[in-house]
C-alpha cells in the first residue's frame, strides 16, 4: 500500500517502519522521523479538518461513549459501591472498554470526595502489591511488614472519605499468585463498625473469572459481575460520529458500507476500531481523498490486520 500513498506520507512511514536513506548525511534517524511524522500529522489533521486525531488509544473521560453495555458497567459499579459491595468482578474481550469504563468510575469517585485507587498492573509478589496499592492511595509506607503497611492504608480511607474506599484492579488476569489473591480477600473483609471498608473492583479478561472461580474463599465473596462485550452496528456508527464531532469534524468522512465493514472486522470493539479508523483516515488523507471508502477500510484492515486480534474479536460475536 505505500507506493499508493503520497510521498509525504509515505516517507513518515517509511521512516517509522525503520528505513534509512539518510545514512551519509549525519543527520539523526530519530531527529528526521520526529519531524516528519510530525507534519504528516498535522497534514492528517489539516486535510480532514480536525483539531486534534480522534482516534488515539488513550484515556480521554472527555471521549467516553456511553454505549447500552458500557452505561450498565457504570450503573452496576455505582450499586457495587454505594451498596457496600466487597467485590465486583468486570471482565470482558481486549479492548472492549473494560480499563476505561473503570477509571472513569474511579476518577468520578475521586471527585466527590472518596478515597479512590487505580493499579493498572498488580504486582505478582504480596506485599509489592501492598506497596503499589499504597501508593496508588499516594502513600508511602515507611515500613515493609504486612499488617503495619495494612493499618497505615486503612487508617488513611478512615480519615480522608468517611470510611469507605475503592479501590481498582487492572489486568487481574496475569494475577495468578494465589498469595496475591489472598491479599485481595483479605482487603474485602475488613470493616469499620458494620461497614466495610473496601469495594474492590477486579477487572480483566475472560480468563480471569475462570481463575477466581478455583479460588472458592475469594469466589465467595464475588457479590456482583458484568461482562463488557462490542458496540453493535448502531452504536459503532455513533460512536464514529461522536469522536469526529469532539475532534471538530462534523461532516461525513466516512461511508455508510466502510463503517459496517469496521464493524464487521472489529466486532465493535472501541480500541480496534480506534485502530482501524485511525489508519484508514491516515492512509485516505495520504492520497488526498475526500471520504473514506470501503476500498480504503479494506486496504487498512490488510495492512494492519495482523495486529488485531482474531480471537478477541471472535469471542466477542
Amino acid at each position: 500500500m505505500l507506493e499508493r500513498i503520497s510521498g509525504e506520507h509515505a516517507l513518515a512511514v517509511r521512516m517509522h517502519l525503520g528505513y534509512n536513506n539518510n545514512e551519509q548525511t549525519g543527520m539523526s534517524v530519530l531527529s528526521i522521523g520526529y519531524s516528519i511524522r510530525n507534519r504528516s500529522r498535522q497534514m492528517y489533521e489539516r486535510h480532514w479538518n480536525l483539531s486534534l486525531k480522534p482516534f488515539q488509544n488513550d484515556f480521554d473521560p472527555q471521549m467516553f461513549f456511553p454505549s447500552a453495555m458500557h452505561e450498565e458497567a457504570l450503573t452496576r459499579l455505582l450499586y457495587a459501591f454505594s451498596e457496600e459491595k466487597g467485590l465486583m468482578l468486570l471482565t470482558g474481550p481486549p479492548g472492549a472498554g473494560k480499563s476505561y469504563v473503570a477509571r472513569i468510575f474511579a476518577g468520578e469517585c475521586e471527585r466527590r470526595g472518596v478515597a479512590s485507587a487505580y493499579v493498572g498492573i498488580p504486582d505478582s509478589d504480596p506485599l509489592e502489591l501492598i506497596v503499589q496499592i499504597g501508593r496508588a492511595y499516594g502513600l508511602a509506607f515507611e515500613h515493609r511488614e504486612k499488617y503495619r503497611m495494612i493499618d497505615t492504608l486503612v487508617s488513611h480511607i478512615l480519615s480522608n472519605s468517611g470510611g469507605r474506599g475503592l479501590l481498582v484492579l487492572d489486568e487481574v488476569q496475569d494475577l495468578r499468585e494465589p498469595r496475591c489473591l489472598e491479599e485481595v480477600r483479605l482487603l474485602t473483609s475488613l470493616t469499620h463498625g458494620h461497614r466495610r471498608i473496601f469495594t474492590i473492583i477486579l477487572v480483566g479478561g475472560q480468563s480471569m473469572r475462570e481463575f477466581i472461580l478455583k479460588d472458592e474463599a475469594l469466589a465467595s465473596r464475588i457479590e456482583i459481575a458484568h461482562n463488557l462485550q462490542g458496540l453493535n452496528v448502531e452504536e459503532t456508527i455513533r460512536y464514529v460520529t461522536q469522536r469526529l464531532e469532539y475532534a471538530g469534524r462534523r461532516e461525513t468522512v466516512f461511508s455508510p458500507d466502510a463503517l459496517e465493514a469496521m464493524h464487521s472486522m472489529t466486532g465493535g470493539l472501541p480500541r480496534l476500531l480506534n485502530t482501524l479508523c485511525d489508519f484508514s483516515l491516515f492512509a485516505a488523507a495520504g492520497r488526498k481523498l475526500e471520504w473514506v471508502g470501503l476500498e480504503v477500510v479494506e486496504e487498512a484492515r490488510a495492512e494492519i490486520g495482523h495486529f488485531m486480534p482474531t480471537r478477541a474479536m471472535e469471542a466477542n460475536l
